[in-house]
């Protein structure tokens, strides 16, 4: 029972936030285009996170706003597969890049907005540890992040 309420108590300590943005306010026709991850560890303990990598793996969007724009099927996405586990310490924040191009085509200059939401499994301990004591939860970061699309510049050969 010690351990239960032990487990409980380390749960309510893990305070993860994170948030989207671009990776760029303006991305030149063609161009990958990729948003931001940053999540912080406002706790008072590490804790152990498992993030994933594409939509097959959870993370999920939805264009907003755009003037034209293609959808692609998940053939050319990564694996799910196996995911990293990463450690983040008490107010460290973490920056992880998340290419959107594996799945969207822009095909228009204009003005976008995407929703973006990525599921991230936040532990108190690592899996590599005995699982006596381990507690898990979800955390869902969810964010509409803007950006622009500009014509393709041409250069004179």
């Amino acid at each position: 029972m010690a351990s239960y309420i032990q487990a409980i108590h380390q749960e309510i300590k893990m305070d993860i936030v994170g948030h989207i943005e671009s990776a760029q306010r303006e991305f030149e026709l063609g161009e990958p285009v990729s948003v931001i991850l940053s999540i912080r560890n406002h706790g008072k303990e590490q804790a152990f996170l498992l993030v994933p990598t594409g939509r097959a793996g959870g993370i999920q969007f939805e264009v907003k706003e755009g003037t034209k724009f293609v959808l692609l099927d998940m053939s050319r996405e990564p694996e799910p597969g196996l995911q990293a586990e990463r450690r983040i310490a008490p107010s460290e924040t973490l920056t992880i890049p998340v290419p959107l191009s594996n799945s969207l085509i822009i095909q228009e200059p204009g003005i976008y907005v995407v929703e973006c939401t990525i599921p991230i499994d936040v532990s108190n301990k690592s899996l590599r540890d005995s699982g006596v004591g381990r507690s898990s939860k979800q955390v869902t970061i969810r964010s509409s992040v803007r950006f622009t699309v500009v014509p393709k510049h041409r250069t004179n050969k």
